[in-house]
C-alpha cells in the first residue's frame, strides 16, 4: 500500500475513506476532531455544537488543521474521535455529534443522527475512542406514511380503512 503526505497528514493513496476539505470553522481543528461538512461552502468542513445533528460527518485524520487550510478528513471505515463522555463510554455505544465543538458523544441508546459504533475504548482515558462509521441520519419513524418506502404498511392501513368504509 502506498501513502502520500498532503501537507498536513499521511493518507493511503486511493483510500476512498479519506477526503481533502477546507477548514471553515474559524479556528484550528485538532487531530481526531469531529466535523461536519459545511453546507455554506463547497468541499469544506466545520464544527457543530448541535448534539445528534443529522449531517454528513467526518473526523480530522493525522494532524491538526489550521483555519482555511486543507484537512485530511476520514469519512468511512474505522476512525479515532475525541469524545466528551470519557468515563461512561462502552464498546457498542453509538456515536453522535455533541454540544462541544470538535467532540462526539456516545450513548447506549439509538437516536437520530447516529454516526457509528464504538469498537475500542482502550484510549478513552486520553479523551478519544475508535469507532466504525455506520451513519444513520434517521432511525425513528416519521409521523406521516410514506407509501414509497412503507409500501406494505400503507396498503395494510388502506385496506383496513376501506374495510370500515360504508360509502
Amino acid at each position: 500500500r502506498l501513502y502520500a503526505y498532503n501537507g498536513s497528514a499521511w493518507g493511503a493513496l486511493g483510500d476512498e475513506n479519506i477526503v481533502s476539505a477546507t477548514n471553515t470553522s474559524g479556528g484550528s481543528l485538532a487531530n481526531r476532531a469531529m466535523v461536519i461538512f459545511d453546507t455554506a461552502n463547497n468541499n469544506s468542513v466545520t464544527t457543530t455544537t448541535t448534539p445528534y445533528k443529522k449531517a454528513a460527518y467526518g473526523v480530522i485524520n493525522g494532524a491538526a488543521c489550521a483555519n482555511a487550510a486543507t484537512c485530511s478528513v476520514q469519512v468511512g471505515g474505522s476512525a479515532t474521535v475525541t469524545i466528551t463522555n470519557t468515563t461512561t463510554v462502552a464498546k457498542g455505544d453509538y456515536v453522535y455529534t455533541s454540544a462541544t465543538a470538535g467532540s462526539a458523544v456516545t450513548s447506549a441508546k439509538l437516536f437520530d443522527g447516529m454516526i457509528g459504533v464504538v469498537t475500542d475504548t482502550s484510549t478513552s482515558g486520553s479523551g478519544y475512542v475508535t469507532f466504525t462509521f455506520q451513519p444513520q441520519a434517521q432511525v425513528t419513524a416519521g409521523v406521516a406514511i410514506d407509501k414509497g418506502s412503507k409500501h406494505n404498511e400503507y396498503w395494510l392501513l388502506a385496506k383496513n380503512y376501506l374495510a370500515g368504509w360504508d360509502g
